[in-house]
């Protein structure tokens, strides 16, 4: 489950970094 948790937010975190 943690990595999952990890993934969505690093991925939330890639589309900050984009926006």
């Amino acid at each position: 489950m943690l990595v999952r948790a990890g993934t969505q937010r690093t991925l939330l975190h890639l589309l900050q970094k984009a926006g």
